[in-house]
C-alpha cells in the first residue's frame, strides 16, 4: 500500500469546522433511490464532491459522528447496497481524467466518472474496454465494487482489467492509498469487488485496447438443442449472449467478433420507432400493467413481443408471424405430456396483488419453423438455427450496450460452467411445470445468459472458476409493483442447487455461513475489511446482513423498501 501522503492531516479538526468547511457540498435529509425505484431511503445527509479532499472531510466527519457512510453513484445495483439513514457520498462530481496513455492503453480516472463518460474519452485516445456489460450509466467505482461483468468465456468481469486503485480509507488520518497486485495486494484485491465496506474508490487505473469494431451476428434455436450445443455456442465467438424465452421455447443468440468490415447502415427511422420505442416500451408496458391483473396473458404477449421484436429479423413482417403465434398459440409441453386441457378461469392470490384472474393456455399443434443446420462462421460447429443469422457491425459500445427498458425487478447468479447445462434443465422444468399450472408463476421474458472467465478477486462472482451467468427480471411498468419474491426465490434455489453464487448487486439470501463456503478467501476478506475499517463506518444494514451475519428488522431487506407491495 502507498500513501499518496500529500494530503494534510485532517485530526486536528472538530466536528462542527468538518461540517463548516463541507457545507457547499452538503444536503440534509436528501433521499437516496435506486434506478430502478425499488429501494428507499432518507439520508442524514448527502455530499457531493468535486474533490478528492472533500472526500476525505466526509469520511473523517463520519468516523467522529461514529455515523454510517455509504459510497453512491448511479444507483443501478437493483439491492439496498447503497440505503442508510447516515450519510451518503456521491460520487457524480469526482468524474475527471488524470491520464490516458495511448501507447500503454491505461486509462486513469476518477472513481465517480460514468462508464459512458469513460468510453468516449477512451474513443477519443482511439482505444477502448475490452469487455462491457448491458449498460454504461454506471460510475466506474460502483461497477467495480460488484464486479459487474460483459460476456465472453475467455474474457473476466470488469474488475480483472483494473490495474491500480486510489482509496480513501476510514482509519486514522484518512489517508489516500495506492493500492495494487504489487502494493497491498490482499487490499487491492478485496476492493476489487468490495461493496463499497474497504474504502472510498477515488481513483482507477484501467486497462483499454485500441479502439475496435465488433460485428453482432444473431440468430434463434430452439431451447431443447441450445441444450444439447450450448458449450459450443458459449465457445463459438470471442463474446457470447444469449435470452431464452421459455413460454416460446427458443433462444436468441448474440455472437461477437472483432473484424474490419464496415459499419453497417442503422435501420429505418420508421422500423426502429415501430420495434424499439412503440412495441418495445409503449404498448410493452400497457400489457404488462394488465397482466397485473389478467397474468395468463404474459405467454401470448411473449409470443408477440419475441416474434415482432426479438426474434431476430423480425421487423414489420415479425408482427404478422406473432399474430399467427398467438392464434395457432404453442408453448413447451411438460415432459411426457401430449397437451394441455381447455382454458378456464379461476381466482387466485398471488403475492398480495389481490384476487387474480389466472386462465390456462391451450396450444395448438402447429409445427415449428422448419430447422435449418449451417456452419455458421467462425463457429466450428454446426448449430440448429431456426432462421438466416443477422448481422450487425458497429463500435465497441454500441454492439456491448443496448436499452434495458424501463425499470425492473432483477435476480442474476453465476453456476459453475460445467453445471450450465443441469442448471438450464432444471429452470426448464421449473418454467414449463408453472406455464402449465393455472395457479402457477408468471414469468416476465427473457431470461438472460452470459459466460465470464475465472478470476482472483476475493468475492468475485468468478473468483476461481469460469461461470454462467443467469439472470431474471420483472418489469415495473409504469414503476408499478408486480409479483417477484417468490419467483425470484424458487429462481434462485435452482442455481444455488448447482452450487451457484449471486451477483453481489442483487438482492439475494446468502448469509456469511453459505458464502464462507463459496468463497475460499472470505474470511479473509472480513479480515482486510476491520483492517481498513475497524470502526465500521462503510457497513449498512446489507453489508452486515450478507458479511457479518446481522439479524432483526433494522438490517432486513423489506426496511428500504418503498412499500411493502414490492
Amino acid at each position: 500500500m502507498t500513501d499518496l501522503a500529500p494530503s494534510p492531516s485532517l485530526s486536528a479538526l472538530s466536528i462542527d469546522q468538518l461540517k463548516a468547511q463541507l457545507e457547499s457540498i452538503t444536503f440534509p435529509d436528501t433521499p437516496f433511490t435506486n434506478w430502478a425505484r425499488t429501494f428507499h431511503s432518507l439520508t442524514t445527509a448527502t455530499f457531493r464532491p468535486t474533490t478528492i479532499d472533500q472526500v476525505r472531510r466526509v469520511v473523517q466527519l463520519a468516523r467522529l459522528e461514529g455515523r454510517e457512510l455509504r459510497p453512491s453513484g448511479s444507483g443501478h445495483s437493483p439491492s439496498d447496497i447503497v440505503c442508510t439513514d447516515g450519510y451518503v457520498v456521491n460520487l457524480d462530481a469526482l468524474d475527471k481524467v488524470v491520464e490516458i496513455n495511448s501507447t500503454t492503453g491505461l486509462a486513469h480516472v476518477q472513481g465517480g466518472m460514468k462508464l459512458t463518460s469513460l468510453n468516449s474519452h477512451l474513443a477519443l485516445s482511439n482505444l477502448a474496454l475490452s469487455s462491457l456489460g448491458s449498460i454504461s450509466d454506471q460510475t466506474i467505482a460502483g461497477a467495480i465494487s460488484t464486479s459487474t461483468h460483459g460476456s465472453g468465456v475467455s474474457f473476466g468481469s470488469l474488475s480483472t482489467f483494473v490495474r491500480q486503485l486510489d482509496i480513501v480509507l476510514p482509519v486514522e488520518g484518512v489517508p489516500v492509498v495506492r493500492v495494487s497486485r504489487e502494493h497491498d495486494p490482499d487490499l487491492f484485491l478485496s476492493a476489487l469487488c468490495g461493496l463499497g465496506t474497504v474504502g472510498i474508490i477515488v481513483g482507477v487505473v484501467i486497462q483499454a485496447e485500441p479502439r475496435f469494431l465488433l460485428e453482432e451476428e444473431t440468430w434463434s434455436i430452439r431451447f431443447e438443442d441450445f441444450v444439447d450445443s450450448w458449450r459450443d455456442i458459449a465457445e463459438s465467438a470471442e463474446h457470447v449472449r444469449c435470452w431464452w424465452f421459455p413460454q416460446v421455447g427458443e433462444v436468441k443468440v448474440s455472437r461477437l467478433n472483432r473484424t474490419t468490415k464496415a459499419i453497417t447502415p442503422p435501420p429505418s427511422l420508421i422500423s426502429s420507432y415501430i420495434t424499439d420505442t412503440f412495441l418495445s416500451k409503449h404498448y410493452h408496458a400497457v400489457i404488462l400493467t394488465l397482466s397485473r391483473l389478467l397474468p395468463n396473458i404474459l405467454p401470448y404477449h411473449a409470443q408477440f413481443m419475441y416474434h415482432s421484436v426479438h426474434r431476430p429479423g423480425a421487423g414489420l413482417r415479425g408482427i404478422w408471424e406473432a399474430v399467427k403465434g398467438i392464434v395457432w398459440m404453442r408453448f413447451p409441453k411438460k415432459s411426457g405430456e401430449v397437451e394441455v386441457k381447455t382454458a378456464k378461469v379461476v381466482v387466485v392470490k398471488d403475492e398480495g396483488e389481490g384476487k387474480t384472474a389466472i386462465t390456462t393456455l391451450a396450444p395448438s399443434d402447429e409445427a415449428t419453423s422448419s430447422q435449418n443446420v449451417a456452419n455458421v462462421a467462425g463457429a466450428g460447429k454446426k448449430f440448429k438455427w431456426l432462421q438466416e443469422p443477422l448481422t450487425k457491425v458497429d463500435w465497441s459500445v454500441n454492439i456491448f450496450n443496448y436499452d434495458c427498458g424501463f425499470p425492473q425487478y432483477t435476480y442474476e447468479g453465476i453456476v459453475p460452467y460445467e453445471k450450465t447445462r443441469e442448471a438450464l434443465l432444471s429452470l426448464e422444468e421449473w418454467e414449463t411445470r408453472n406455464l402449465h399450472d393455472r395457479n402457477g408463476l408468471r414469468p416476465h421474458f427473457p431470461i438472460e445468459f452470459r459466460f465470464t472467465e475465472k478470476d482472483d478477486i476475493w468475492l468475485s462472482p468468478t473468483y476461481g472458476m469460469r461461470g454462467t451467468y443467469i439472470g431474471t427480471i420483472q418489469y415495473r411498468p409504469f414503476n408499478l409493483p408486480v409479483p417477484y419474491r417468490t419467483l425470484f426465490s424458487e429462481f434462485e434455489s435452482h442455481l444455488l442447487a448447482q452450487g451457484g453464487r449471486p451477483h453481489w448487486a442483487k438482492s439475494h439470501t446468502l448469509y456469511p455461513e453459505a458464502l464462507g463456503k463459496l468463497y475460499d478467501r472470505f474470511d479473509d476478506f472480513l479480515r482486510v475489511r476491520e483492517r481498513v475499517d475497524p470502526a465500521g463506518v462503510l457497513l449498512n444494514p446489507y453489508t452486515r446482513r450478507h458479511l457479518l451475519g446481522a439479524t432483526g428488522a433494522e438490517n432486513g431487506l423489506r426496511r428500504w423498501k418503498r412499500n411493502d407491495r414490492n
